[in-house]
């Protein structure tokens, strides 16, 4: 095992820290763990700090030769969101985005089917502002109410 060259454990969801005897095999010369689940500090031996970043990313690791410093209490600091844990912002707006627009259409149909008086009182006076247009112009009503209608009558009363 002392004679080991070369080590591809990336994208394998290995977890916790990576243990320090690694730096006993001397003859490494590539060393890839990224994108697993390990955490803590990388062991300081001859090889392991002059691997490239690359081969450590998308973990919770820190020290050579990540840029990220340990910190004096232990705690490590995540690297390029390599947590997978982090808030996706797209999901949240999306999910805004819905409930926002489901309620716009929803909330006249609920306040037309709960409170049918303020329908009625709407649609009365969207019949008699049409009827006068009718009478003025001579043209022949057509179509239903719509919901920016009926929502611009409520609003003006």
């Amino acid at each position: 095992m002392g004679s080991l060259q070369s080590i591809d454990f990336s994208r394998n969801q290995l977890s916790g820290e990576i243990p320090p005897t690694i730096s006993n095999l001397s003859f490494l010369s590539m060393l890839d763990v990224a994108y697993n689940h390990l955490k803590g500090k990388i062991p300081t031996g001859t090889q392991l700090q002059t691997f490239d970043a690359s081969s450590f990313i998308g973990n919770n690791l820190c020290g050579p030769p990540l840029p990220i410093n340990c910190s004096s209490n232990g705690k490590t600091h995540s690297y390029e969101g390599s947590d997978g844990h982090g808030v996706n912002w797209f999901f949240v707006s999306a999910t805004i985005g819905f409930i926002v627009g489901f309620w716009i259409v929803i909330a006249p149909l609920l306040i037309c089917v709960f409170l049918p008086k303020l329908c009625a009182v709407a649609e009365g006076a969207n019949a008699r502002r049409q009827m006068g247009e009718i009478k003025s112009s001579g043209m022949v009503a057509a179509g239903p109410v719509h919901s920016l209608q009926f929502l611009h009558n409520l609003l003006m009363m």
